[in-house]
């Protein structure tokens, strides 16, 4: 698809932070595989930062919550087993987009 209705890449945000805080270098995100499966596994505290960081950089609210239920993950622990990088990402973007 085109990025007609945000001005912000919000998928490039993401990865953005992403890359940050679990030390990945660019071509080492496999966006469909979930944080702990990654080169260096993400765990549940880097979820949280990540969504810190790119709350903070869009001025959203990620619900955590409504997260893990897309994900299908238990609890904040399961949440790295579950979620895939694309998962947040698309998550993301309904927020961001929802908010105006």
């Amino acid at each position: 698809g085109s990025s007609q209705a945000a001005a912000i890449d919000t998928d490039r945000v993401v990865l953005k932070h992403i890359k940050i805080i679990m030390n990945l270098k660019p071509g080492q995100v496999k966006i469909k595989l979930p944080f702990a499966k990654q080169v260096i596994p993400g765990d549940a505290l880097d979820i949280v930062e990540i969504i810190l960081s790119i709350e903070e950089e869009l001025k959203i609210r990620i619900d955590d919550k409504k997260l893990d239920i897309k994900a299908g993950a238990v609890g904040v622990k399961d949440t790295a087993q579950k979620l895939t990088i694309k998962q947040l990402q698309d998550f993301v973007k309904r927020t961001y987009r929802a908010k105006k």
